[in-house]
């Protein structure tokens, strides 16, 4: 099976090419601009930015999300950590 993977993060992609190749699943990294949306769930996020990108690609592809939570500051950034 061969997948897309939607990011620009070498590093990301490197970690999931090898975790997926044990299950024999090729990916291919495309760097395409996600949409991302503002929202506090990050589940929303990341669904919002592979919905889109299929759309245009046309093709099975997977994206991620991660977030940030500091409990003393009661879960910020959140979401929102790339733009802190």
């Amino acid at each position: 099976m061969k997948l897309l993977f939607a990011t620009s993060n070498k590093h990301k992609f490197e970690e999931a090419k090898f975790i997926l190749s044990k299950y024999e699943i090729e990916i291919e990294m495309l760097k395409k601009k996600k949409v991302e949306i503002q929202s506090t769930k990050v589940e929303e996020v990341a669904k919002h930015a592979a919905l889109e990108l299929v759309k245009s690609v046309k093709s099975p592809l997977i994206t991620e999300d991660s977030e940030l939570n500091i409990g003393a500051l009661n879960g910020f950034p959140g979401p929102y950590s790339a733009y802190v």
